[in-house]
């Protein structure tokens, strides 16, 4: 499936990926990401963008979001690459791009996987055996979303999505369903489905959600194969004189 362009859609749930440039950090100490952080709620608020999940990892960044407009989450990340770059070319004394090109992003369908996308962020300090639990790693929103603690290190606002809130009829309830998403840390078919999706910006959802978002709002989205189409092979045969 080739990589498709970024499709932002307004009140619709949008994944986002951004890596460190040739796998290096992003961050270096505990002050970076509470820079990022605050770059970010500066950001959001600006733009009108909700937050549900994100994740800070070393050498890359997700996060979960809705915009409320078409240009939102465009004018958030050039703001929020550009100003934390300019942060940390100073506070390190270097120069050049830290991120590995332009982000990549997905729109989310919120009835079938936003959970779905909401676990896979929350479970990447596990997956890469940084902690044992989610909850203990201090830069993503599984505090907030599984236990409803601010976290230590910045108070950003996390909006909780309707899916969310129709986890229990009360706070304890839907805090208990929501740990158990996390009671299996393994990298289940959904998780594979938003990896693969989200590395060539197509829409995370199932084949009506993308039809839907076809008619809907003018797009084509036909998968394809994976890789650059193939090169026409020539052959050129050697001219033999008798």
């Amino acid at each position: 499936m080739a990589r498709k362009p970024r499709i932002y859609i307004p009140d619709m749930p949008c994944l986002i990926y951004l890596c460190g440039n040739n796998q290096q950090h992003c961050f270096y100490c505990d002050a970076d990401y509470q820079y990022f952080l605050r770059l970010f709620a500066k950001a959001a608020k600006k733009y009108n963008i909700a937050l549900h999940a994100y994740v800070l990892m070393d050498k890359h960044i997700q996060l979960l979001l809705t915009p409320s407009s078409k240009q939102g989450i465009s004018r958030l990340m050039q703001y929020l690459c550009s100003s934390y770059v300019r942060y940390v070319n100073k506070r390190y004394q270097r120069s050049g791009s830290l991120f590995q090109g332009r982000h990549k992003a997905s729109v989310v369908d919120a009835n079938n996987y936003l959970l779905a996308c909401m676990r896979h962020i929350e479970l990447q300090p596990v997956r890469a055996g940084i902690v044992s639990h989610p909850c203990e790693y201090p830069y993503s929103s599984n505090k907030q979303n599984g236990q409803h603690r601010t976290s230590e290190t910045y108070p950003i606002e996390l909006s909780r999505p309707m899916q969310y809130l129709t986890l229990g009829d009360n706070l304890i309830s839907r805090k208990s369903n929501y740990q158990k998403l996390f009671s299996n840390a393994g990298n289940n078919a959904a998780s594979q489905l938003i990896t693969e999706r989200l590395q060539h910006n197509y829409p995370i959802g199932n084949k009506l959600f993308i039809a839907e978002l076809e008619n809907n709002h003018h797009l084509i989205l036909k998968q394809m194969k994976p890789g650059r189409p193939a090169k026409t092979l020539r052959v050129t045969l050697p001219i033999i004189f008798c």
